[in-house]
């Protein structure tokens, strides 16, 4: 074995991706290969249990009950308060009464969204069963009739059989609710604090190692054609990452109004639908079709949030093409012009590898199902797109076969079929559907299938490290999630502990705090001990991540959109939000663990649920002050003063330099545009070294 395959097992031994029972090169290549399919198996394991979910949410929004209750197992169970449901006939009838109006599907003018995400999900050691936690915030109601919001967390457990996973019992725990008129505000006197079942160390270990003594199956066949099999299963995964990154790298260039680099994303023949607008064809003609929102780059009081939820990836068997499958949740708006809006549009969106390695977009089709003025709700308000003309003219209208998902309730298709059934999604009795079929032809010029290296022992060290990009994707996004519950239920020991010994916390965005012990008096000091009873909460969602993992799958960059759901037990407090532009994890004794975890907030603040983010009247809701039990431990001195770090957090800095709605913060990027490499106009790959690197840049 060379020395530098040797380093590379070393790693990968250390990250625990390669665990072994005896030495490696003690072992038969049979036998490697053997251990590597379980591995594989088993981060495919936790992909499909959290692909579960987001398709329970997708049969949701549709209304398809039965398909929604066919993802338990026979004996599952679901609870909804003192609601419980035993087995999928039970489960179906009761969604049906309680959600459907006694039918199948949703009557015209109805509304069922729930955005389930920010998942923390774990595989358990032997591999049968899994648990994860999830939020879901729901916005449900009826066109002429009623409107209302929910808010809860969800603790599933899952169970494999039959090489098939499903939902074994889902407990949904109210937090909020409320009419569009009210907003949400806590569903009892005080907060519901709902006990967490991961631990810090858990978060970061979604996929256990291999228990020792656990029997590993023999492969069948030689050890090459077995492996060339599990590099086609890891390619696939790895370009599941790829192209959510790509996805979720779009909606924040067009949130941004960054027209270039949103244009520069899609393949030489791409489409952009949008269902109720227009086809454009080609980048030119999509990069001309942004300027109906007006020109490149966010103004004062400009809001185009454009956000993604219950997202899934579907790779082809030959790995050079994909589609995704989301929820996009619209905040628009202009503060000087008083107007605000919501939208929810469902995306089926295609994807190519071109010869180049490199993925685009080739179809990008987007379904609005609702569309209403903020200041009227869903129930009250429609609004319509109006016929685009002038430069931004749409190429072609929308084909009459996707027409109807805003106004007619028809349902843009499943393409996938149930992943528990196996079966084609069963639509209910005179359903229109759109989206069926694709706008272009077959794709040509398509990446060929990537090999691995001449020899049984590099190609299986090669396989492994590709494995290890997956296993670290989800790692990342368990651990950034952790994050959040820690932060929302002011959990500070938990939270000290996600963090690695050298691990920058900031505070105040700009006052950071390093190492576990300091986080959680860092933590403490600022935000003081929960206070009994709890009386406010402010939801910490972080949503849309891009992942950007290291070469060796020890290191990861993460950005994510955080939004704020806030509440009190007496009011709606309203949205507000930010971001985490450049978290860093790491691996640390096979432990995932934050080296970076810094937001920069807020870019947007509801003045209150009433008057949204474009209506100022009188001063911003006042949150009740917090009586703690234990009181803050006081002006515990950070690591790293604010002051330092005046380059990166310019507009974040306070008392002096905070730029706050509805002017518009600076927003940075830690990688370059994924397609064309752009170099966007703040760049901080590394938030521990950029601001010398941007006092350097800036002396040159």
């Amino acid at each position: 074995m060379t020395s530098r395959v040797w380093k590379i097992c070393r790693g990968l031994l250390a990250s625990g991706v390669l665990i072994t029972t005896a030495p490696a090169f003690a072992q038969t290549p049979a036998a490697k290969v053997a251990r590597l399919s379980l591995e594989v198996t088993r981060t495919e394991d936790i992909r499909a249990v959290r692909r579960l979910q987001t398709v329970y949410a997708q049969y949701s929004q549709a209304g398809l009950w039965i398909e929604m209750a066919s993802l338990f197992s026979p004996m599952g169970v679901a609870i909804y308060g003192a609601d419980e449901r035993r087995g999928p006939a039970a489960i179906a009838s009761y969604y049906r009464a309680a959600w459907g109006g006694a039918r199948e599907g949703l009557a015209a003018g109805q509304l069922h969204t729930q955005l389930v995400d920010i998942p923390v999900v774990n595989l358990a050691a032997d591999g049968r069963t899994a648990r994860g936690r999830w939020s879901q915030f729901s916005m449900t109601g009826q066109y002429g009739a009623t409107a209302n919001w929910a808010c809860g967390i969800i603790e599933a457990d899952y169970v494999k059989e039959g090489g098939i996973w499903k939902i074994a019992r889902l407990h949904y725990f109210p937090v909020t609710a409320g009419s569009y008129e009210t907003g949400w505000k806590s569903v009892s006197p005080t907060v519901v604090t709902v006990p967490h079942r991961f631990t810090a160390e858990q978060a970061g270990v979604p996929i256990p190692a291999i228990p020792k003594g656990m029997a590993i199956p023999a492969i069948k066949g030689a050890p090459a054609a077995a492996l060339a099999g599990l590099n086609k299963r890891i390619g696939r995964m790895n370009a599941e990452d790829t192209v959510l990154n790509l996805q979720n790298a779009y909606g924040y260039y067009v949130h941004r109004k960054m027209w270039d680099d949103a244009a520069e994303l899609f393949a030489d023949d791409g489409v952009l639908e949008e269902a109720d607008a227009g086809v454009w064809v080609g980048p030119k003609s999509i990069r001309r079709s942004y300027e109906r929102f007006g020109p490149q780059g966010l103004k004062r009081g400009q809001l185009n949030n454009r956000l993604y939820f219950n997202e899934t990836v579907t790779v082809s068997d030959d790995g050079a093409q994909a589609r995704v499958r989301g929820t996009q949740f619209d905040l628009l708006g202009d503060y000087d012009a008083g107007t605000a809006a919501w939208g929810l549009s469902v995306f089926d969106n295609r994807f190519v590898r071109g010869a180049d390695g490199k993925w685009r977009i080739r179809e990008l089709r987007n379904f609005p199902i609702m569309a209403t003025d903020y200041y009227q709700g869903w129930h009250k308000n429609r609004l319509v797109t109006a016929a685009v003309t002038g430069a931004a003219k749409p190429d072609r209208p929308v084909p009459a076969a996707d027409v109807g998902a805003l106004t007619d309730g028809a349902i843009p298709v499943f393409l996938d079929r149930n992943p528990v059934t196996g079966k084609p999604v069963v639509m209910p009795a005179g359903t229109k559907t759109v989206g069926g079929g694709s706008l272009l032809g077959a794709p040509t010029g398509l990446a060929k299938a990537e090999g691995l290296p001449g020899g049984i022992e590099a190609a299986i060290v090669e396989a492994r490290r590709r494995l290890s990009l997956s296993v670290a994707y989800v790692g990342a996004d368990n651990l950034s999630h952790a994050l959040g519950y820690d932060i929302d239920d002011q959990k500070w020991r938990d939270l000290g502990q996600l963090m690695a010994k050298d691990g920058w916390r900031a505070k105040l965005a700009v006052a950071f705090c390093i190492g576990p012990e300091h986080t959680e008096a860092c933590e403490t000091s600022y935000d003081g001990v929960a206070a009994m009873p709890r009386v406010f909460s402010a939801s910490h969602w972080m949503v849309q991540p891009v992942i950007d993992v290291a070469p060796d799958g020890r290191s990861a960059r993460m950005r994510n959109y955080l939004i704020h759901f806030n509440t009190s037990a007496d009011y709606g407090v309203g949205i507000s939000d930010g971001l985490y532009p450049n978290n860093a994890a790491k691996l640390v004794d096979g432990v995932w663990k934050f080296d970076v975890a810094a937001p920069d907030q807020p870019y947007l603040e509801s003045f209150s649920y009433a008057a949204g983010w474009s209506r100022k009247t009188g001063e911003p809701t006042k949150i009740p002050p917090i009586k703690q039990h234990i009181a803050p431990t006081g002006n515990f001195p950070p690591d790293i003063n604010r002051d330092t770090l005046n380059l990166r957090h310019h507009g974040s800095i306070p008392p002096n330099d905070v730029l706050r709605w509805p002017d518009i913060k600076p927003m940075w990027f830690s990688y370059k545009n994924p397609v064309s490499g752009r170099l966007p106009p703040l760049y901080c790959p590394d938030l521990k070294t950029c601001e010398t690197d941007l006092a350097a840049a800036k002396t040159r």
